[in-house]
């Protein structure tokens, strides 16, 4: 008599390292064909899908490339008019510092000449 059990490889199950019970290795698809072919996309599809996310991006690049031009515009804006605080800063400053050199000079000239006097009128 042939005592050989028949038995169904789909409801044999092993555990794996996570103590999971999964389908044998003898019973696992090998590549070679079938399956759920839901899974999987065609060609078409699959180029179709990278034009779409080719567009996007380049629709954020265009986008973010304008943001940043505004960016530069202002930051060349802002950059005249601190050029121009300064040069205005600066010619007073160079007035204030006129009329300091007068007043020191006034003040000098004013201890300067009475010494002056003193010393070579006697």
């Amino acid at each position: 008599m042939n005592n050989n059990k028949v038995i169904n490889l789909e409801e044999k199950q092993e555990p794996n390292v996570f103590g999971e019970r999964v389908p044998s290795r003898r019973n696992r698809d090998s590549g070679g064909g079938g399956g759920n072919m839901s899974e999987y996309v065609t060609k078409e599809e699959f180029n179709s899908a990278v034009k779409e996310i080719t567009h996007s991006i380049e629709l954020n690049q265009r986008e973010t490339n304008a943001k940043l031009d505004l960016i530069s515009q202002s930051i060349r804006h802002n950059e005249s008019l601190i050029e121009e605080k300064l040069g205005r800063q600066n010619d007073s400053i160079l007035r204030t510092d006129g009329k300091v050199n007068w007043i020191v000079g006034l003040v000098v000239g004013s201890i300067i000449i009475p010494i002056f006097f003193t010393l070579f009128w006697n």
